[in-house]
């Protein structure tokens, strides 16, 4: 047909082996091969669109569980942003010497992560999750405060969380 082609196809009849040169899986002759263009198709719903009548709600404990970890993300996602013009209003150095300071608050700041995440999860297998959670929102509460009326650079420090 083509002289430098190299012909190959997903499904080979017997008949029609000759006519190529690769291919995934041979078929017997008097079976019919069913490709979307060679059906009417029609629209079905996905099964994950279809309504479910909810039986239960979520269980309370997950639900207090993501909660406190949406009120975390947001401090998180509040603080981050502005710590870098925190820095360098209070440190009142120039522009590398902010970002060296906001770099050594992110490297204490994953460094005691790294530190307390097994800590916080002896103490919640300890005494369930609930109340440990409970009582790191509130510092986490209270860190926020500190960390908004932090007069010297040194209180930041003190204040990472």
């Amino acid at each position: 047909m083509l002289p430098k082609a190299h012909f190959a196809t997903v499904y080979a009849k017997l008949s029609g082996k000759p006519t190529v040169e690769t291919y995934v899986t041979e078929v017997s002759q008097d079976t019919w091969i069913y490709f979307p263009w060679d059906l009417d198709l029609s629209y079905s719903t996905p099964n994950f669109w279809k309504k479910r009548r909810l039986t239960a709600l979520p269980n309370k404990s997950l639900l207090v569980v993501l909660f406190t970890i949406m009120i975390n993300m947001m401090g998180v996602g509040l603080v981050w942003p502005t710590l870098p013009l925190l820095v360098e209003e209070l440190s009142g150095g120039t522009i590398s010497q902010t970002a060296a300071i906001y770099g050594a608050t992110a490297v204490i700041f994953s460094l005691m992560q790294f530190i307390f995440a097994p800590i916080m999860g002896a103490l919640s297998d300890r005494y369930g999750r609930r109340p440990v959670m409970l009582i790191a929102l509130m510092a986490l509460g209270f860190d926020n405060i500190f960390l908004a009326l932090a007069l010297l650079l040194a209180g930041c420090f003190l204040d990472v969380h």
